[in-house]
């Protein structure tokens, strides 16, 4: 549970709504790789997200992924490739996305395959610092100025 979010939800409030039950608040874990690893879907009902994190490593542990269709969920989930993308407040279609995953586990298994092909294609640090790398030495040439040499070793 994030704390700073005022829209957090904590478990008074899942008990409020008679949910206490079914959610458990794990707090903060350095364990990620073992969660995800016993996960058959991965949910992210998000209504803002910068770049998440979760549904990259998610599929990088092959686990499909359904998150909202939002800026952010959208670059790290393609819908029908590595998970499905659900409307934003759209809580049937989310609650169908997730029984539909649950129940085809031969697509469950597609997408996370893909996912992981995905990950690493896309999503690996290397992969990505050599990008921004790129980037950066485009951006210094376009404007005239020297491109340090990488260093040694």
């Amino acid at each position: 549970m994030d704390k700073e979010k005022p829209d957090a939800i904590n478990p008074e409030m899942a008990n409020k709504f008679k949910a206490g039950d079914i959610f458990h608040f794990l707090g903060m874990r350095q364990d990620m790789p073992e969660l995800y690893a016993l996960m058959d879907v991965f949910v992210l009902p998000s209504h803002r997200e910068g770049f998440p994190r979760s549904p990259m490593e998610a599929s990088a542990m092959k686990v499909p992924c359904i998150v909202t269709n939002i800026r952010g969920c959208r670059e790290a989930v393609e819908h029908g490739r590595n998970g499905l993308l659900v409307p934003l407040g759209d809580v049937q279609v989310l609650a169908d996305a997730i029984i539909e995953l649950l129940k085809d586990h031969e697509k469950a298994q597609r997408m996370g395959e893909e996912g992981r092909r995905i990950a690493l294609e896309r999503f690996d640090e290397r992969v990505v610092f050599e990008k921004v790398k790129s980037e950066y030495s485009r951006l210094l040439k376009r404007k005239g100025l020297p491109v340090p040499e990488p260093l040694p070793g």
